[in-house]
């Protein structure tokens, strides 16, 4: 956000101004295959740091610098050797889109046209050079766990008068006005008005010398408003890898017999040792297959 001289009804103004700088993410897409060690991702370009390279379908994460070289600028991928056949790319990343604005910042305002599906909402402490973060997602995902419920509180005003037919007067229109002007303003607010009640009347000595008196009466009102917050549910798992990242960096340059000769810890194991055994229906174990066929 920053102060800009923007026209507010065709009339010169500076005012707080905002632009959205789109950062779009792109989740589990095939890479492009330009030649056996070139690929290149869809958007022509990923904002550095975000690039995430998979070999599919094994799922193993491929290390910048060992098994690969990427240009941001370009998106195009380098690998050190090819894949293997039956395999394939999958790319995770963001990229830059077009920037929107200036536009104008409204004060306990919103407005929804700058972000598809978003409304945006600004109260009155927005500053110059303030950035704010906001995630839109293509799908519906639980982002926040939300709570809330009813609120009551009383409230008790002292209505005092020299006169005592004044102080009866105040006290029956002040109900009047919370039961009929009041409780409609208040509703409109998102506060309920449960009950308005005038409570005892009493007289005080205003002058003892000059035999004066000023008169009193309560006033209790009861009402109820609704709350809520917003706990938001951190970040969420897009992959996991049951490996540390020490680990995979160690054999993320290691074929599988070199692996299995070093003894680093790896999730590779050879299929004899996993104890696999093929499943046989036993109903058909040593029978003999000329079965009659039925149509």
């Amino acid at each position: 956000m920053r102060e800009e001289v923007v026209e507010v009804r065709g009339v010169p103004s500076e005012r707080l101004v905002f632009y959205v700088d789109p950062l779009l993410e792109v989740i589990d897409e095939r890479a492009t295959v330009l030649e056996p060690l070139l690929y290149e991702v869809s958007s022509g370009s990923f904002h550095p740091g975000s690039l995430r390279v998979y070999e599919m379908p094994g799922n193993i994460l491929y290390e910048d610098g060992i098994n690969y070289t990427a240009d941001p600028t370009t998106g195009r991928i380098t690998l050190e050797s090819p894949l293997l056949s039956g395999t394939y790319l999958s790319v995770d990343y963001r990229y830059v889109g077009t920037t929107v604005g200036p536009v104008p910042l409204p004060e306990n305002g919103a407005v929804d046209n700058v972000i598809p599906g978003v409304v945006m909402a600004f109260g009155r402490r927005a500053s110059d050079g303030d950035i704010m973060a906001v995630v839109v997602g293509d799908r519906r995902e639980e982002v926040a766990n939300e709570f809330g419920g009813k609120w009551e509180m009383s409230l008790d005003l002292d209505i005092m008068a020299r006169d005592l037919y004044a102080q009866g007067e105040i006290t029956d229109r002040t109900l009047m006005f919370l039961y009929t002007e009041a409780r409609d303003r208040f509703s409109q607010e998102g506060i309920e008005l449960t009950e308005a009640s005038a409570g005892g009347e009493a007289e005080e000595v205003y002058d003892e010398n000059g035999d004066d008196y000023y008169y009193t009466s309560s006033l209790s009102i009861s009402i109820m408003t609704d709350w809520s917050i917003q706990v938001p549910t951190g970040r969420r798992i897009s992959r996991v890898n049951t490996n540390t990242h020490q680990q995979l960096e160690e054999v993320a340059g290691m074929t599988d017999d070199e692996i299995a000769a070093s003894g680093t810890p790896s999730n590779l194991r050879v299929s004899d040792n996993l104890g696999l055994l093929s499943i046989r229906d036993p109903w058909y174990s040593g029978r003999n297959k000329n079965f009659e066929l039925i149509k």
